[in-house]
């Protein structure tokens, strides 16, 4: 049609505005958008726009959780009114020049953050549309870092794996960190000078460290041609794939031939989002519009405020959580600052946020000006944008030219940095400001928070994420947390935090279930008689009547085929009315011992009996599958005859589970502990005498010498070169696990029995990170007795009362009478937790055990 890409970039953006704009905004918007897409059109980028909105667009009507932007992007009010951003920037003060600056011509960088389980989808519909020929990922070259250096060179001089992972664990694991630096390290030093083969791999390395070492895919960076790739750069199949094209220059030379990159990235906190939405639909047929909730909800920065913030986006960590404590936000803008303050360099400036937000009237400021600028961080210049309107406002830049400045000061050029502090007085003095107050703004605000500024388009962006996920939460609280659990479901150590988290939320996590759970994390709804229990027994504790089952995927040794025909076969001929109808209608290839045990120890079929009596019937549940399934083969039977044949019955061998049975046996079918902990109710105990594992396993702990307790649940012992005993040991309390590696010079000093599985121990020692893992480095351990400790501190201590799941519901509203009426508050008087149906319940009400109780309530239940 001879329409130009520019004129149909600027014909859909006008066409838009009165979408997005009041009447009252409209000369404003429409003033701001000619400007951008002048810019646009001079610098030859509306195609840019055009390919980035279009895949935007496929992602979002596909219905691939899409961020509301990332970055410098974020201030175009071009990438607004095209859907690549949703972030009004005239709202946000944002600004096009940090973005694409007039003053200077440069490549435009939308980074688009997609769902990180989905995003390869998005990558595929791009090169479909614009074919295989005209698309490529992007190279990157690895170089060879400190730990990297030592392991290859060591690999190649044939020393053994145990004794370079010991010579790189001594190394601290920090960004940059360089082999030079090594051996002032006294335990580095002691270890190369005590063995010649690893001095000789440490002065080799040293010379190879920073060279590359292979090329390999750039995790997010593509690039679209408008001819064919080949013709403007070399190609090549990635390392180990056929599919895979990438480049054979990086990015930054593909810039300079003209080529532009785009960036798919994947977020994991977008996955989460997408499937808690998904999970809304399922358990209210409510479909929540991210888009249009209330951005300043109370319940939401209530939540916040408390520091409750497990699965918000940004705002987990102990420290965050500590200042949200201490600011008690109210507003979108208060999440925006704390994301941009929360790093090195502006976290000192918080406390002083924090002051003003509580006491604005005693923030003091240099002029109106300024006032007008920094009033809504109380004084602080918090964004690199504010830097950029000051330089505007006072010493008469544009905004290129103040982003010019800004870039400037990053680059720490004593000539340049002169030069710019001289413009910018001069202009300050012209515009009618006194010399004092113009050197003062500019050594005290400019030239300083030049370089903690940070860019307030993302800080936005960001915020705008941590909002959405803390609304969720707050108003949504089980269908977020199985999203989050299901995301996170291959890391254990998250799903513990996560489990633990549930608990403090009063939401249950249940083992899986035979006929509930889904392939991951499942929410299942109260059985109408669990319902009318908490109706019955004002439970205080019970706040959801939904509940979280772990997912089948999640057992050890189930392989996914048996897992898939599980569902498939539930999903076509219903519910498993007993185990004899789930072995009757299972194939017999798949009723195997492994099976059974995996499904058995995870308390899959516990609504059909006790887990030990099951387990000691495997053998006969074996046997009973391969007689029934000879019976079909032979006709001598239907497929369904067996289900109705009261000459065919199934009888399982008496048995009991113990509590310590059942959650050991969780661990190992699951790899951790769900229906309960042996820590369980030590809360009082931990707080006393240490920290729990999930408050240390932070950047901010590193170095600082710590006390924990929790007990073994891996033990891996090592011998050295020099013939010494070392363990590394995997340590668990009730909120997460660590490492502890025991070296020899503390080996020699701890009792053996610490290296024994489910061994209680107190640690001490500091923190310290290795590739991105914490681990807890010993300097002493201490063998405890668990026993002992439950006596004096557990305050969980209840009795199990096992309801029969053919119980009527008349015999049913007997039992939670007479548990209501013998309530006690007697000191001996211990909780009640009901097990029916498979699950588990534990009632805040106190009753006092004795022969008389535990007759009546006999004489009820049978």
């Amino acid at each position: 049609n001879n329409v130009t890409e520019d004129d149909f970039l600027s014909k859909l953006c006008h066409d838009k505005l009165a979408d997005f704009y009041q009447p009252e905004k409209m000369e404003e918007a429409t003033e701001r958008l000619d400007f951008e897409l002048s810019v646009i059109n001079k610098m030859g980028f509306s195609a840019y726009f055009l390919i980035v909105a279009d895949f935007v667009d496929y992602a979002r009507d596909n219905g691939i959780a899409v961020g509301p932007g990332r970055g410098s992007a974020a201030g175009s009010i071009v990438s607004y009114l095209m859907g690549i951003t949703t972030i009004d920037p005239i709202h946000y003060e944002l600004f096009f020049e940090r973005f694409l600056n007039p003053e200077r011509v440069s490549m435009p960088d939308i980074d688009i953050d997609f769902s990180d389980e989905r995003r390869e989808e998005v990558l595929q519909y791009v090169v479909e549309k614009y074919g295989e020929d005209k698309v490529s990922r992007v190279c990157t070259f690895g170089t060879l870092a400190a730990k990297a250096a030592l392991k290859d060179v060591g690999r190649a001089m044939g020393v053994e794996f145990k004794d370079l992972n010991i010579m790189t664990k001594i190394l601290p694991n920090i960004p940059g960190f360089k082999l030079i630096e090594a051996e002032k390290i006294m335990d580095f030093k002691t270890l190369i000078d005590s063995r010649q083969l690893l001095k000789k791999v440490y002065q080799i390395a040293l010379k190879l460290e920073g060279c590359v070492r292979h090329v390999s895919v750039h995790a997010c960076a593509v690039i679209i041609g408008k001819d064919q790739l080949d013709k403007n750069t070399p190609l090549q199949y990635a390392s180990g794939s056929e599919m895979t094209k990438i480049t054979q220059l990086p990015y930054q030379q593909l810039e300079d031939l003209g080529l532009l990159k785009m960036d798919f990235l994947g977020l994991k906190n977008l996955s989460v989002i997408e499937k808690a939405l998904n999970n809304i639909v399922i358990t209210k047929n409510e479909k929540v519009d991210l888009s249009k909730i209330e951005i300043n909800d109370k319940k939401t920065f209530e939540m916040i405020s408390r520091g409750e913030t497990t699965g918000v986006f940004q705002f987990e960590s102990p420290g965050m959580r500590r200042y949200l404590r201490e600011l008690k936000p109210t507003e979108l803008e208060d999440l925006i600052a704390m994301n941009a303050l929360y790093r090195p360099g502006p976290m000192q400036y918080i406390p002083d946020y924090i002051n003003g937000k509580h006491n604005p009237k005693k923030v003091k400021y240099l002029n109106d000006d300024l006032k007008k600028i920094l009033e809504k961080t109380y004084g602080i210049a918090v964004y690199q944008e504010q830097v950029l309107k000051i330089a505007q406002v006072f010493g008469g830049f544009s905004l290129g030219e103040a982003d010019l400045l800004r870039k400037a000061i990053g680059k720490k050029i004593k000539e340049i940095l002169d030069e710019q502090r001289n413009k910018f007085i001069n202009g300050a003095i012209e515009k009618g400001n006194d010399k004092k107050t113009s050197i003062k703004i500019f050594d005290e605000i400019i030239e300083p928070f030049s370089g903690y500024g940070f860019n307030r388009s993302h800080s936005v962006c960001y915020a705008r994420i941590a909002y959405e996920t803390a609304y969720l939460r707050a108003h949504y609280p089980v269908e977020f947390m199985t999203a989050m659990m299901t995301t996170d479901r291959g890391n254990t150590d998250r799903i513990i935090l996560e489990m633990n988290e549930c608990g403090t939320m009063g939401i249950d996590v249940l083992p899986p279930n035979i006929n509930e759970s889904g392939n991951y994390f499942t929410i299942i709804k109260e059985s109408s008689l669990q319902k009318e229990a908490s109706k019955d027994i004002k439970t205080e504790d019970k706040k959801y009547d939904l509940k979280i089952s772990f997912g089948l995927s999640a057992i050890k040794g189930l392989g996914d085929d048996t897992v898939l025909m599980i569902i498939k076969e539930r999903k076509n001929n219903g519910k498993f009315k007993s185990l004899q109808d789930f072995i009757e209608r299972l194939e017999n290839k798949l009723i195997n011992k492994k099976t059974l045990e995996a499904l058995t120890f995870s308390g899959s079929f516990d609504e059909f009996g006790d887990r030990a009596s099951i387990a000691k019937s495997i053998p006969d549940l074996i046997k009973f599958s391969r007689e029934n399934s000879e019976k079909k083969e032979n006709n001598q039977i239907g497929l369904f005859d067996a289900v109705n044949d009261d000459s065919i019955k199934l009888v399982l061998t008496k048995g009991t589970a113990t509590k310590d049975e059942i959650m050991k046996w969780e661990r190992d079918s699951l790899g951790l502990f769900v229906s309960d902990h042996p820590l369980k109710g030590l809360n009082e105990y931990f707080d006393l005498y240490g920290k729990s594992i999930s408050k240390i396993t932070e950047q901010e702990d590193k170095d600082q010498k710590r006390t924990i307790h929790g007990i073994v649940t891996n033990s891996k012992r090592i011998i050295t070169k020099k013939g010494d005993n070392m363990v590394i040991l995997e340590v668990e309390d009730i909120t997460g696990k660590i490492e502890v590696p025991v070296f020899p010079f503390v080996y020699k000093k701890i009792n053996e029995k610490c290296f024994e599985l489910d061994s209680f121990l107190k640690i001490k020692g500091k923190i310290d990170e290795n590739n991105g893992a914490m681990k807890m480095i010993p300097n002493e351990i201490i063998l405890g007795n668990l026993e002992d400790i439950k006596q004096k501190f557990q305050k969980n201590d209840y009795y199990q009362i096992k309801i029969p799941d053919d119980i009527s519901r008349e015999n049913f509203k007997k039992i939670t009478n007479f548990i209501t009426k013998a309530k006690s508050t007697d000191k001996n008087a211990i909780a009640i937790q009901i097990s029916m149906q498979g699950k588990n319940k534990i009632l805040p009400i106190k009753v006092l055990i004795n022969d008389s109780f535990e007759e009546d309530l006999k004489k009820i239940i049978n």
